[in-house]
């Protein structure tokens, strides 16, 4: 995990001393990015006596829209992997190892603080989770969360460059009742680096 961080804080690094001071915001111009992180969960989804996730990794891609000078629309998609620790394993479980996956396409406006790069950012926005318990073999009979679509919310900050994005969100989404788990709300935080291979 502490690579993991030391990484992303050299890409952003990258980022910024690379990056041109003067490069302004341009009205109607897409971006292409790239890139990855780690997933880190909260409240009962990283609960060992509950859901048990663990600290996990993530990939990402993006695509940016920019509909003025100070705000954009960007639409991600994300995999999500979180590992599992079960201190108490719910009952018809029976594997050693499971992990969760999650998918998400999100939608999400973004306000810059500045009018050309590097700028920090702030965005929003709301999306489509699909979560899964994953067991190697199928050898258990739990259903920990549901695997169809679920509305999803989203909100953080981060820091835009010509070569670079970084950026730190909540995520949470309400996963409906299974045959083990009652209706639960899902949080986990996202810390990401993203390489702009079509720069705005």
């Amino acid at each position: 995990m502490r690579g993991i961080v030391i990484g992303i804080a050299a890409l952003l690094a990258f980022g910024i001393l690379f990056a041109p001071s003067s490069m302004a915001f341009e009205k109607g111009t897409f971006g292409i990015q790239v890139g990855g992180g780690i997933n880190i969960p909260l409240l009962d989804f990283g609960d060992p006596y509950a859901l048990a996730a663990t600290v996990g990794f993530g990939f990402k891609g993006g695509v940016t829209y920019q509909l003025s000078n100070k705000w954009a629309l960007v639409g991600y998609y994300n995999y999500r992997n979180f590992d599992t620790h079960f201190v108490e394993p719910p009952t018809g479980y029976k594997g050693g190892y499971g992990e969760y996956r999650v998918n998400t396409i999100e939608i999400c406006p973004r306000l810059y603080f500045n009018d050309e790069m590097p700028s920090a950012f702030i965005e929003f926005g709301a999306g489509a989770y699909v979560p899964y318990f994953y067991i190697p073999g199928d050898n258990s009979e739990i259903d920990l969360v549901p695997d169809d679509f679920q509305l999803g919310f989203n909100a953080g900050l981060g820091l835009h460059t010509k070569l670079v994005d970084v950026a730190l969100k909540y995520n949470l989404f309400k996963g409906d009742a299974t045959d083990v788990r009652p209706e639960t709300w899902f949080h986990f935080i996202t810390m990401d680096a993203m390489i702009n291979l079509l720069p705005e």
